[in-house]
């Protein structure tokens, strides 16, 4: 089997999941802002452009994918 038939299958078959608004915060954060668990910043973390990092997360969360994506689900307003 090719490489793109077996992503295509996986793709077909692998459930979507999606993430709370709360393991969304964490994530955008902890892994892209570099916070600690305890809301402070992280002198461990390496990340040279963390702001842009988060503003460009939140914008595809509050964007969504465009309509005619077959993974297309609008957010509805009181999820945000």
């Amino acid at each position: 089997m090719s490489r793109t038939a077996l992503g295509a299958l996986i793709a077909d078959t692998a459930p979507i999941r999606f993430l709370t608004v709360e393991q969304y915060l964490f994530f955008r954060d902890v892994g892209l802002y570099g916070l600690a668990t305890d809301g402070h910043r992280d002198p461990s973390f390496n990340g040279e452009q963390a702001f842009r990092n988060k503003l460009f997360a939140d914008l595809l969360v509050t964007t969504g994918v465009l309509p005619g994506c077959r993974w297309y689900r609008p957010v509805p307003p009181h999820a945000l």
